[in-house]
């Protein structure tokens, strides 16, 4: 007898060692995987072991270079997460009756002759199930990336939608994997069902972030711009440190030709993100347009110091506006600049021997 509850004991040590290991971040992600799958073997009926397994599995597959064993990773995720729901959903089948009496038994308030008390129990439980299936439309992402062909993302997140329809992270996911295959209708609308549920949640939401994507799906539309603009902008309200908004959203000023707009809005960007070497770098973009060249270069500068990953572009514009602004040594040395970092073609050796020409008259 002391033999079986050891066994039992020792089952639920690893499984909580393994997921606390996951939840602690502790890496390599094979350390939460390891005492996951003894968790298994000593117990192969829990469901959330396997749930577990799948996410640290998940976790491997981050970790790893190799593309085919990075696969493999993916591919146990996927194998754990599908183990995970069919347990679930066969002891669901089987015993949800039981487990409302042990419920009871075990001190929480399970009021069996209780409707209500019954379906706040299974309520419960659909949220446990929508979240496998939430993991399990992640995974298929990773191994499918959105083919067109291959709608098991979206089969997943349905599920997960239809068993938690008060969770907006859910319905994020299901708009995203609705735009990645065009399905611009059923990507708002899924949008728009994130973006209520936040209304509806004062203590936490990430309302910023989904009306960002509905504006992006928006934007697709020509007819719809100016909308898509609104969207964004309100997005911002929200989050004034987003990125994401502000790029796409000075895109569309500059597709409207409203120049001042797309420049404040770079602006913007440069005053509330940190990470902003790519908006300088734009910023400086449409001052050369505009025959600003001396902001050009303050621009480009910034956008070099910030590490942006236009640098040789970057030197390349410092040295056509010095170009433009008859400073031929200093434009001579950008240029060479730009071309040390890989900036390379006809039209910059012509500007270089031109600055040459001009450098020996003075």
């Amino acid at each position: 007898m002391r033999n079986v509850e050891f066994r039992n004991y020792l089952y639920e040590y690893y499984y909580l060692r393994g997921k606390a290991k996951y939840h602690g971040k502790i890496l390599p992600y094979s350390e939460a995987k390891d005492d996951l799958q003894k968790a298994i073997e000593l117990d192969d009926t829990i469901p959330d072991y396997y749930f577990y397994c799948a996410k640290a599995w998940y976790g491997i597959s981050t970790e790893r270079t190799d593309s085919t064993d990075s696969g493999e990773a993916i591919q146990n995720a996927q194998n754990y997460i599908d183990s995970a729901i069919k347990k679930y959903m066969k002891k669901e089948a089987s015993d949800s009756d039981e487990k409302l009496e042990e419920e009871s038994e075990n001190g929480i308030e399970v009021d069996l002759d209780d409707a209500s008390s019954v379906e706040l129990f299974n309520k419960k439980q659909d949220k446990i199930l929508a979240e496998y299936y939430y993991y399990a439309g992640l995974i298929h992402v990773s191994i499918d990336n959105y083919d067109k062909n291959l709608m098991e993302d979206i089969k997943n997140y349905q599920n997960a939608v239809s068993y938690d329809p008060g969770n907006a992270e859910y319905f994020s996911q299901l708009g995203i994997s609705y735009y990645k295959r065009d399905d611009l209708t059923n990507a708002e609308e899924a949008f728009d069902s994130a973006i209520l549920i936040d209304k509806a949640n004062s203590d936490y939401n990430n309302e910023g972030y989904h009306l960002a994507w509905k504006a992006h799906v928006i934007e697709k539309d020509e007819s719809r711009v100016q909308e898509a603009i609104e969207v964004y902008e309100d997005s911002l309200k929200f989050s004034e440190d987003y990125a994401y908004s502000y790029r796409n959203l000075a895109e569309l000023y500059k597709s409207e030709n409203d120049t001042a707009s797309a420049e404040n809005t770079y602006s913007r960007t440069i005053k509330n993100c940190a990470d902003n070497a790519e908006f300088y770098y734009a910023r400086g973009i449409m001052y050369y347009n505009e025959n600003d060249f001396v902001y050009t270069i303050a621009d480009m500068e910034k956008a070099i110091e910030g590490g942006s990953s236009g640098k040789a572009d970057a030197y390349y514009m410092i040295g056509s506006s010095y170009y433009m602004l008859q400073n031929y040594s200093e434009s001579y040395k950008y240029y060479q600049w730009a071309k040390d970092n890989g900036v390379s073609g006809v039209e910059i050796n012509e500007y270089m021997n031109t600055c040459l020409e001009y450098m020996k008259e003075e």
